[in-house]
């Protein structure tokens, strides 16, 4: 206790490290962190003892994982990053994603809008100058390959990288994805006033384009859409030679224009570097509607061409995922399986967990329908049933967590006047629910309870398949 009349000495400059990296690295009830980038950033201003107090903290939030895109600015900062000796040892994950500038985006989404000689006609004006800048520099630094060059310079210093990731375009409707490489805001702040995430002065206009449209690289003249792969593949291939580093890959095709073959799988950088991808993730490359599908051939080399996957990831992608499951290969080392928003033949499910019961850990499916397979000449009718598919898992000796929602199927029509289905009500009053994430020995119970009970109902808005439900979980 202090003595009577003297005022304590703790200060924010006399705390420990650990309790800096605490207040760096704080996070509120949405798991945000409390201190955003300006704040961490004017905390370590305050004095020489807390920027040295604080650097570990801040480095491993802010340098741990880093995103660029292949812009002057991003990858000049991965450079300086990178020949830092303080920050690159930190510097374990490196996601490039595709954000660059849509040469056509002014004048397709803007410049030829009846807006143009109105009230926010003159608005949009005053960009033309900065976006022609803007595509003549990144013209002339995909010409002269000076993205690769420098790419493979950060790599080269970044000793301590562990992963490589190749990104995709994220959702359009996800503008927290878009502001995560670091380069994307300043292509923006050059095109307008960036006053908000995703939106620029020109995207309140009336109909006017959303900030995202301006870094989808979709200009018909030249379906860059997947153009970022094949350079970073040649970037990442100059450290073919390192150890213990592993690579992710990302397509999605944003429902927009699009390459059947986003790469050459017979390119040298391809080649070199094959053996260490780790994770495929596949979004909206092929669709039931428009035909407009990444070819099926080349995502089912690009997969077999993966010795080492550990990790698949399907997202809305029917064509080709239902081509996937068809193969008659399996993934050997096949660890997690992601699916979502997808339409499947049950078979072509039950077979490909099958096939890989002895390795998957975990998986995870929210939106999928299973749908009858047509019978034969001779073959008695059978529904589709979730519950044959949790049979399956129950026989996988290291699957430890799973994840489901919205799992629904075809009704049994056969036997549809013979058979009692419960309503949503009834199940619920039942202790039953729609979603459940399990860990450890949850996974066995739950799931043989949902084998043994099925419980299913009839889909509320159009009664046309059935819901697959859960013991609550206690």
């Amino acid at each position: 206790m202090d003595a009577p009349g003297r005022k304590s000495q703790a200060s924010l400059e006399g705390m420990p490290g650990e309790l800096m990296a605490m207040i760096v690295e704080a996070s509120g009830v949405d798991n945000e962190f409390i201190l955003d980038v300006k704040d961490a950033s004017n905390l370590r201003q305050a004095s020489r003892r807390i920027h040295a107090t604080s650097f570990d903290a801040f480095a491993q939030r802010f340098f741990t994982t880093r995103k660029h895109v292949l812009s002057p600015k991003s990858l000049r900062c991965l450079e300086h990053i990178a020949q830092d000796a303080a920050l690159s040892p930190y510097v374990r994950e490196l996601a490039i994603g595709p954000e660059c500038l849509h040469p056509g985006f002014i004048i397709r989404k803007i410049l030829e809008r009846p807006l143009r000689n109105g009230k926010w006609g003159k608005k949009f004006n005053k960009f033309e100058p900065a976006w022609r800048a803007l595509v003549e520099q990144q013209a002339g630094f995909e010409v002269s390959n000076a993205d690769i060059a420098s790419l493979k310079k950060s790599l080269q210093g970044l000793h301590k990288l562990q992963k490589v990731r190749i990104d995709a375009h994220p959702d359009l409707e996800d503008e927290k994805a878009w502001c995560a490489a670091y380069g994307r805001d300043s292509i923006l702040d050059l095109l307008g006033n960036n006053r908000f995430v995703g939106r620029p002065e020109w995207s309140e206009a009336p109909n006017g384009p959303e900030a995202q449209n301006a870094l989808v690289n979709e200009a018909a003249d030249v379906y860059k859409l997947h153009g970022h792969y094949a350079r970073v593949l040649e970037a990442v291939s100059s450290i073919a030679h390192k150890p213990d580093w592993t690579l992710d890959i990302s397509l999605n095709t944003l429902g927009l224009r699009y390459r059947k073959v986003p790469f050459d799988l017979d390119s040298r950088a391809w080649r070199t570097v094959v053996h260490r991808v780790r994770s495929v993730s596949l979004e909206r490359t092929g669709s039931w509607f428009d035909n407009k599908v990444v070819s099926p051939a080349w995502v089912d080399r690009l997969l077999r061409d993966c010795p080492n996957l550990e990790s698949l990831e399907l997202n809305e992608d029917t064509n080709n995922n239902e081509h996937l499951l068809l193969r008659n290969e399996t993934f050997a080392n096949l660890r997690h399986l992601t699916i979502r928003q997808n339409v499947f033949r049950d078979k072509n499910v039950i077979r490909f967990l099958a096939a890989h019961a002895g390795t998957l850990e975990s998986i995870t499916c929210e939106d999928v329908h299973l749908l009858r397979t047509p019978s034969g000449p001779h073959a008695p009718v059978k529904a589709p049933s979730w519950h044959d598919t949790f049979e399956i898992m129950l026989d996988m000796p290291r699957l430890t967590a799973v994840k489901f929602s919205g799992l629904t199927q075809d009704l049994d029509y056969a036997n549809i006047h013979s058979t009692t289905y419960c309503g949503d009500d009834a199940l619920q009053n039942a202790g039953a629910e729609l979603a459940v994430t399990l860990r450890g020995d949850e996974v066995v119970r739950v799931l043989r309870r949902a084998v043994e009970e099925k419980l299913t109902s009839y889909r509320s808005e159009a009664k046309l398949s059935l819901k697959a439900w859960f013991p609550k979980t206690e």
